[in-house]
């Protein structure tokens, strides 16, 4: 679906980004992360990861290569969300289809 356009249905609700006063995570090829304990019963493909920075946000543990709470990013991923409003029209720039 890469390069479609597709409209949004619905908006996030007003409270969705209360929790989510950090910055987001923009996770790079070959970055050294620790995987926390923390575990998203919504999102089981995903894990909480930590960067040296104290960054911290949920990528595709498929993303991962690592031992224990040890890991090393496999590519780039950016948890940056988006807030696009109720019908706004957003080009797909990657579809992913495994994560849930």
């Amino acid at each position: 679906m890469t390069g479609k356009r597709a409209r949004v249905a619905s908006a996030f609700p007003p409270d969705f980004f209360d929790g989510l006063a950090q910055p987001p995570l923009i996770m790079r090829k070959g970055d050294a992360l620790t995987v926390e304990d923390d575990v998203s019963e919504e999102w089981p493909a995903f894990v909480l990861v930590t960067n040296k920075k104290g960054e911290r946000g949920w990528v595709p543990e498929r993303y991962l290569r690592h031992q224990g709470k040890s890991a090393i990013a496999t590519t780039g991923y950016d948890t940056t969300t988006l807030d696009p409003s109720e019908g706004e029209v957003l080009t797909v720039i990657e579809e992913d289809t495994e994560s849930g």
